[in-house]
Protein backbone atom coordinates (compact mmCIF):
# COMPACT_ATOMS: atom_id res chain seq x y z
CA UNK A 1 0.00 0.00 0.00
CA UNK A 2 1.27 3.14 -0.73
CA UNK A 3 1.43 5.26 2.63
CA UNK A 4 3.78 8.85 0.90
CA UNK A 5 4.83 10.19 -2.03
CA UNK A 6 7.86 12.29 -2.08
CA UNK A 7 7.30 14.86 -4.61
CA UNK A 8 9.44 16.53 -7.08
CA UNK A 9 11.79 18.88 -5.88
CA UNK A 10 9.96 21.98 -4.88
CA UNK A 11 11.59 25.47 -4.41
CA UNK A 12 12.63 26.42 -0.98
CA UNK A 13 13.87 30.18 -0.35
CA UNK A 14 14.36 33.22 2.09
CA UNK A 15 11.48 35.50 1.99
CA UNK A 16 13.50 37.92 3.76
CA UNK A 17 16.14 37.89 1.21
CA UNK A 18 13.56 38.70 -1.44
CA UNK A 19 12.64 41.69 0.16
CA UNK A 20 15.76 43.04 1.28
CA UNK A 21 16.76 42.15 -2.80
CA UNK A 22 13.48 44.02 -4.24
CA UNK A 23 11.50 41.12 -5.21
CA UNK A 24 8.25 40.11 -4.68
CA UNK A 25 7.52 37.05 -2.79
CA UNK A 26 4.27 36.89 -4.23
CA UNK A 27 5.19 37.62 -7.92
CA UNK A 28 8.79 36.16 -8.29
CA UNK A 29 8.49 32.74 -6.09
CA UNK A 30 8.34 30.50 -7.12
CA UNK A 31 10.11 30.97 -10.44
CA UNK A 32 7.97 30.40 -13.35
CA UNK A 33 10.16 29.09 -15.71
CA UNK A 34 14.48 28.93 -16.02
CA UNK A 35 15.13 32.02 -17.75
CA UNK A 36 13.22 33.37 -14.43
CA UNK A 37 14.99 31.33 -11.85
CA UNK A 38 18.19 32.65 -13.66
CA UNK A 39 16.97 36.18 -13.30
CA UNK A 40 15.80 36.11 -9.70
CA UNK A 41 18.83 33.90 -8.72
CA UNK A 42 21.03 36.69 -10.10
CA UNK A 43 18.89 39.60 -7.92
CA UNK A 44 19.66 37.74 -5.01
CA UNK A 45 22.96 37.60 -5.28
CA UNK A 46 23.65 41.01 -6.57
CA UNK A 47 21.01 42.67 -4.57
CA UNK A 48 20.33 41.16 -1.34
CA UNK A 49 22.18 39.52 1.77
CA UNK A 50 23.39 35.77 0.31
CA UNK A 51 26.71 35.06 -1.12
CA UNK A 52 24.57 32.68 -3.17
CA UNK A 53 21.05 33.43 -5.20
CA UNK A 54 20.70 29.65 -5.93
CA UNK A 55 22.27 26.29 -4.93
CA UNK A 56 22.97 23.11 -7.38
CA UNK A 57 23.70 19.70 -6.29
CA UNK A 58 26.71 18.09 -7.14
CA UNK A 59 26.92 15.06 -4.43
CA UNK A 60 27.36 12.04 -6.02
CA UNK A 61 23.89 10.83 -4.44
CA UNK A 62 22.04 13.84 -5.27
CA UNK A 63 23.28 15.09 -8.77
CA UNK A 64 21.13 12.39 -10.16
CA UNK A 65 18.32 11.98 -7.69
CA UNK A 66 17.65 15.80 -7.40
CA UNK A 67 16.59 18.89 -9.42
CA UNK A 68 18.47 17.49 -12.74
CA UNK A 69 16.21 14.84 -13.17
CA UNK A 70 13.03 16.82 -12.42
CA UNK A 71 14.16 19.68 -15.02
CA UNK A 72 14.65 16.67 -17.61
CA UNK A 73 11.15 15.02 -16.93
CA UNK A 74 9.63 18.48 -16.76
CA UNK A 75 10.62 18.84 -19.85
CA UNK A 76 10.44 16.14 -21.86
CA UNK A 77 8.38 13.72 -19.97
CA UNK A 78 9.32 9.75 -20.06
CA UNK A 79 12.13 11.40 -22.44
CA UNK A 80 13.97 12.79 -19.73
CA UNK A 81 13.49 9.59 -17.19
CA UNK A 82 17.53 7.91 -16.97
CA UNK A 83 15.62 4.40 -18.84
CA UNK A 84 13.28 4.55 -21.93
CA UNK A 85 9.92 3.28 -20.17
CA UNK A 86 10.08 -0.21 -22.63
CA UNK A 87 13.61 -0.82 -20.95
CA UNK A 88 15.18 -0.68 -24.48
CA UNK A 89 17.95 1.95 -23.74
CA UNK A 90 19.20 4.96 -21.48
CA UNK A 91 18.22 8.63 -22.34
CA UNK A 92 21.38 10.59 -21.38
CA UNK A 93 22.44 11.36 -24.62
CA UNK A 94 18.80 12.83 -25.83
CA UNK A 95 18.10 15.79 -26.41
CA UNK A 96 16.29 16.85 -23.34
CA UNK A 97 18.90 15.93 -21.33
CA UNK A 98 21.64 17.75 -23.07
CA UNK A 99 19.49 20.94 -23.30
CA UNK A 100 18.78 21.09 -19.61
CA UNK A 101 22.13 19.57 -18.09
CA UNK A 102 23.80 22.13 -20.52
CA UNK A 103 21.21 24.85 -18.24
CA UNK A 104 22.23 22.85 -14.77
CA UNK A 105 25.81 23.13 -15.34
CA UNK A 106 25.56 26.97 -16.51
CA UNK A 107 24.30 27.29 -13.07
CA UNK A 108 27.76 27.04 -11.46
CA UNK A 109 30.11 27.94 -14.40
CA UNK A 110 28.38 31.37 -16.37
CA UNK A 111 26.25 32.59 -14.00
CA UNK A 112 28.18 31.66 -11.06
CA UNK A 113 24.93 31.54 -8.59
CA UNK A 114 25.65 28.53 -6.37
CA UNK A 115 28.90 28.08 -4.13
CA UNK A 116 32.17 27.29 -5.26
CA UNK A 117 31.68 23.65 -3.82
CA UNK A 118 28.72 23.08 -5.98
CA UNK A 119 30.43 19.92 -7.37
CA UNK A 120 30.27 17.92 -4.25
CA UNK A 121 27.78 19.73 -2.45
CA UNK A 122 24.90 18.04 -1.27
CA UNK A 123 21.08 18.57 -0.60
CA UNK A 124 21.68 18.26 3.08
CA UNK A 125 24.78 20.61 3.30
CA UNK A 126 22.68 22.93 1.30
CA UNK A 127 19.82 23.24 3.54
CA UNK A 128 22.45 24.60 6.58
CA UNK A 129 23.26 27.02 3.96
CA UNK A 130 19.99 28.64 3.30
CA UNK A 131 19.39 28.61 7.26
CA UNK A 132 22.66 30.42 7.78
CA UNK A 133 21.47 33.16 5.10
CA UNK A 134 24.76 32.00 2.98
CA UNK A 135 22.44 30.74 -0.35
CA UNK A 136 19.02 32.25 -0.83
CA UNK A 137 17.04 29.93 -2.66
CA UNK A 138 17.17 25.88 -3.96
CA UNK A 139 15.06 23.02 -4.75
CA UNK A 140 15.07 20.20 -2.34
CA UNK A 141 13.80 17.10 -1.17
CA UNK A 142 10.62 17.80 0.43
CA UNK A 143 11.60 15.11 3.27
CA UNK A 144 14.32 17.64 4.00
CA UNK A 145 11.84 20.29 5.82
CA UNK A 146 12.13 17.79 8.83
CA UNK A 147 15.49 19.71 8.67
CA UNK A 148 14.41 23.46 8.79
CA UNK A 149 11.78 22.33 11.06
CA UNK A 150 14.50 21.12 13.83
CA UNK A 151 17.00 23.53 12.78
CA UNK A 152 15.21 26.62 12.15
CA UNK A 153 11.97 26.43 13.32
CA UNK A 154 10.97 30.13 13.78
CA UNK A 155 11.72 30.78 10.66
CA UNK A 156 9.49 27.99 9.09
CA UNK A 157 6.54 29.38 11.85
CA UNK A 158 6.59 32.93 11.23
CA UNK A 159 7.17 32.11 6.80
CA UNK A 160 10.82 33.73 6.44
CA UNK A 161 11.26 30.00 4.74
CA UNK A 162 8.68 29.28 1.97
CA UNK A 163 8.21 26.50 -0.16
CA UNK A 164 6.51 26.68 -3.80
CA UNK A 165 6.07 24.06 -6.44
CA UNK A 166 8.38 23.68 -9.68
CA UNK A 167 7.39 25.10 -12.99
CA UNK A 168 5.59 22.92 -15.29
CA UNK A 169 7.91 22.38 -17.98
CA UNK A 170 6.83 21.37 -21.91
CA UNK A 171 5.53 18.17 -21.05
CA UNK A 172 3.26 19.85 -18.87
CA UNK A 173 4.84 18.39 -16.14
CA UNK A 174 6.26 19.24 -12.85
CA UNK A 175 8.73 16.42 -12.72
CA UNK A 176 8.80 12.99 -11.41
CA UNK A 177 8.41 11.62 -7.47
CA UNK A 178 9.34 8.44 -5.36
CA UNK A 179 6.35 6.39 -3.95
CA UNK A 180 6.97 4.72 -0.49
CA UNK A 181 5.03 1.64 0.12
CA UNK A 182 4.36 -0.28 2.97
CA UNK A 183 3.33 -4.18 2.19
CA UNK A 184 2.83 -7.69 3.94
CA UNK A 185 5.61 -10.60 3.59
CA UNK A 186 4.67 -13.78 3.33
CA UNK A 187 6.03 -16.92 5.82
CA UNK A 188 9.70 -17.25 6.05
CA UNK A 189 10.57 -21.14 5.88
CA UNK A 190 10.11 -22.84 9.00
CA UNK A 191 7.72 -20.13 10.09
CA UNK A 192 3.89 -21.97 11.41
CA UNK A 193 1.34 -20.41 9.33
CA UNK A 194 -0.62 -19.97 12.42
CA UNK A 195 2.13 -17.80 13.72
CA UNK A 196 2.73 -16.00 10.81
CA UNK A 197 -0.92 -15.16 10.62
CA UNK A 198 -0.85 -13.15 13.90
CA UNK A 199 2.27 -10.99 12.31
CA UNK A 200 0.34 -10.50 9.22
CA UNK A 201 -2.81 -9.19 11.01
CA UNK A 202 -0.67 -6.89 13.20
CA UNK A 203 1.07 -6.02 9.87
CA UNK A 204 -2.31 -4.90 8.23
CA UNK A 205 -3.24 -3.36 11.42
CA UNK A 206 0.14 -1.09 11.17
CA UNK A 207 -0.72 -0.24 7.45
CA UNK A 208 -4.44 0.86 8.17
CA UNK A 209 -2.90 2.84 11.57
CA UNK A 210 -0.22 4.72 8.85
CA UNK A 211 -3.26 5.62 6.25
CA UNK A 212 -5.64 7.51 8.98
CA UNK A 213 -6.19 10.79 8.92
CA UNK A 214 -4.53 11.66 12.03
CA UNK A 215 -0.90 10.17 11.07
CA UNK A 216 -1.03 10.61 7.27
CA UNK A 217 -1.55 14.96 8.94
CA UNK A 218 1.76 14.43 11.23
CA UNK A 219 3.60 12.57 8.59
CA UNK A 220 3.15 15.68 6.57
CA UNK A 221 3.63 17.87 9.14
CA UNK A 222 6.92 16.58 10.67
CA UNK A 223 8.70 15.19 6.95
CA UNK A 224 7.43 17.21 4.51
CA UNK A 225 5.85 14.02 2.94
CA UNK A 226 2.63 14.46 0.84
CA UNK A 227 -0.14 12.27 2.28
CA UNK A 228 -1.43 9.49 0.21
CA UNK A 229 -4.73 9.79 2.03
CA UNK A 230 -6.19 12.78 -0.15
CA UNK A 231 -8.72 13.33 3.27
CA UNK A 232 -6.12 15.63 4.72
CA UNK A 233 -5.30 17.53 1.91
CA UNK A 234 -7.73 20.70 3.09
CA UNK A 235 -6.32 20.04 6.29
CA UNK A 236 -2.61 20.50 5.33
CA UNK A 237 -2.99 24.15 3.97
CA UNK A 238 -2.46 27.69 5.26
CA UNK A 239 0.65 26.95 6.93
CA UNK A 240 2.96 30.01 6.87
CA UNK A 241 5.21 28.39 4.66
CA UNK A 242 2.86 27.17 2.35
CA UNK A 243 4.22 23.22 1.87
CA UNK A 244 1.26 21.76 2.25
CA UNK A 245 -0.16 24.04 -0.96
CA UNK A 246 3.06 23.08 -2.41
CA UNK A 247 2.49 19.33 -2.52
CA UNK A 248 -1.07 19.22 -3.46
CA UNK A 249 -0.17 21.49 -6.22
CA UNK A 250 2.74 19.04 -6.96
CA UNK A 251 0.86 16.14 -7.13
CA UNK A 252 -1.87 17.09 -9.50
CA UNK A 253 0.50 18.26 -11.63
CA UNK A 254 2.85 15.22 -11.85
CA UNK A 255 2.28 12.84 -14.41
CA UNK A 256 1.98 9.35 -12.58
CA UNK A 257 3.61 7.36 -15.32
CA UNK A 258 6.88 9.89 -15.06
CA UNK A 259 8.50 7.65 -12.41
CA UNK A 260 12.01 5.63 -11.36
CA UNK A 261 11.97 2.94 -13.72
CA UNK A 262 11.51 -0.60 -12.19
CA UNK A 263 14.39 -2.22 -14.00
CA UNK A 264 16.86 -4.18 -11.47
CA UNK A 265 19.60 -2.34 -12.86
CA UNK A 266 18.01 1.06 -12.39
CA UNK A 267 20.59 2.13 -10.54
CA UNK A 268 23.34 1.43 -12.41
CA UNK A 269 22.27 3.94 -14.62
CA UNK A 270 21.64 6.57 -11.82
CA UNK A 271 24.56 6.19 -9.02
CA UNK A 272 26.95 3.66 -10.95
CA UNK A 273 29.55 6.05 -12.85
CA UNK A 274 26.98 8.63 -14.21
CA UNK A 275 27.37 10.99 -11.16
CA UNK A 276 31.47 10.91 -11.37
CA UNK A 277 30.90 11.64 -15.28
CA UNK A 278 28.44 14.98 -14.91
CA UNK A 279 30.52 16.16 -11.74
CA UNK A 280 33.49 16.69 -14.05
CA UNK A 281 31.37 18.89 -15.88
CA UNK A 282 29.97 21.18 -13.36
CA UNK A 283 33.74 21.39 -12.29
CA UNK A 284 34.09 22.34 -16.15
CA UNK A 285 36.69 19.42 -17.32
CA UNK A 286 34.67 18.45 -19.90
CA UNK A 287 31.38 19.79 -21.71
CA UNK A 288 28.05 18.80 -20.48
CA UNK A 289 27.18 17.27 -23.90
CA UNK A 290 30.42 15.02 -24.06
CA UNK A 291 29.88 14.25 -20.27
CA UNK A 292 26.33 13.28 -20.99
CA UNK A 293 27.54 10.78 -24.21
CA UNK A 294 30.13 9.05 -21.72
CA UNK A 295 27.97 8.23 -19.14
CA UNK A 296 25.44 6.73 -21.91
CA UNK A 297 27.91 4.97 -23.08
CA UNK A 298 29.61 3.30 -19.88
CA UNK A 299 25.71 2.81 -19.13
CA UNK A 300 25.01 0.49 -22.13
CA UNK A 301 28.32 -1.59 -21.56
CA UNK A 302 26.49 -2.26 -17.73
CA UNK A 303 22.86 -2.23 -18.37
CA UNK A 304 21.27 -5.44 -19.42
CA UNK A 305 18.14 -4.43 -21.78
CA UNK A 306 17.23 -7.73 -22.93
CA UNK A 307 15.05 -7.81 -19.75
Amino acid sequence: MPTALCLSRPFVARMDHFKAAGLSPEDDFPPKNYNHLVQVATQLQEDGPADYGYQIFGDQGDITDETLAMWTTAEGGADGLFLAPDWSDVNFDNAVWKEWFRKYVDIFQKHELSHPNSPSMSDEQSVQLLIDGKVSMMQFNSLSHGMFLSRAPDMIKDGTIQYGPMWKGAANNRGAYFIYAAGIMGAPKGVGQDEWAKKQAAGKQFINFMLTDEFQKELHTFTGGAPVNKNVWPEIKGASHRLGETMITTAEDTIAEVGWSSHPQHLTAMMGDTPPILQNAIRGKTSPEKALDEAAKRARQQIDFSM
